[in-house]
């Protein structure tokens, strides 16, 4: 009996330890970074401050605008903390969020699955980016096959969504990835023929610069590339409560109410 009773006490204990063991393994972490964030008094925003509407500079006082910024903003208040803008490079913009030089990604960045193997996106988008082209108004060109042709130049920026439409668009052009702006004014000065660009910032830019640029595949965009807030992998409180606080928005009209703002009507500066 005492034998008996001996195994029994073992197997016991053995239990527990095995179901320690397995919620060690499989249980969320109890500490996200939304509690440091709220303990802090401060969310670190990473932004791209050169792509209007939706995010950069005012030309007189310097400070963050645009679509974005007023989001993070919305987010901050709703956190009850300041906002910190973290203005970056776009080739460096996912390195720093590894890097932890901020917490989240409020960038216009889309969800590429090569992006989402080293970073987490939300599942609610932010906008929808639809692919098109801008080219100078006596262009003639408007196909595909038109601009898929050796000597064509094509210019898009580097490291963006539009690069990747334009290399599977157009291989049998030169692609020349470059920044936003500069990439543009290849176009303008007749350096290259045409430039892949995000629906939102080539309305903004025609809007702002009548005359100088046109739209080709407007009616049939490249391709669309929905954008989302993106984080560091592996914290999943952070990453529920950022998908819920966005479909919040989306509910409530605020992103749409941004999107009017910005994109459809736009804003003089």
């Amino acid at each position: 009996m005492k034998k008996a009773a001996f195994i029994v006490i073992v197997l016991a204990v053995a239990f527990v330890f095995s179901l320690v063991s397995f919620n060690s393994v499989f249980a969320h972490p109890t500490i996200s970074l939304l509690d440091e964030i709220q303990k802090r008094g401060v969310i670190k925003v990473g932004m791209f401050l050169q792509y209007p509407p939706t995010e950069y500079r005012d030309p007189v006082t310097k400070e963050p605008k645009g679509l974005n910024v007023d989001l993070a903003n919305i987010l901050a208040k709703d956190l009850k903390v300041k906002l910190e803008i973290v203005d970056m490079e776009w080739d460096a913009i996912i390195p720093g969020l590894l890097a932890r030089k901020y917490d989240i990604c409020i960038a216009s960045m889309s969800r590429k699955p090569s992006r989402n193997l080293s970073i987490a996106f939300t599942s609610v988008n932010t906008e929808d980016y639809a692919i098109m082209g801008m080219v100078r108004p006596n262009e003639t060109r408007a196909t595909i096959a038109d601009f898929n042709k050796k000597g064509t130049v094509i210019t898009c920026l580097l490291g963006g969504i539009t690069e990747h439409a334009a290399r599977r668009f157009f291989p049998n052009a030169e692609i020349k990835p470059m920044q936003q702006m500069p990439a543009v004014l290849e176009v303008v000065s007749g350096r290259a023929d045409m430039i892949c660009a995000e629906n939102v910032f080539a309305y903004n830019y025609i809007r702002k610069n009548p005359g100088k640029l046109k739209m080709v595949f407007e009616e049939n965009p490249l391709s669309h590339e929905p954008s989302a807030i993106s984080m560091r992998k592996g914290d999943q409180i952070l990453l529920n409560w950022m998908d819920n606080w966005l479909q919040f928005q989306w509910d409530n009209r605020v992103m749409q109410d941004l999107i009017d703002k910005w994109v459809i009507k736009g804003v003089a500066d």
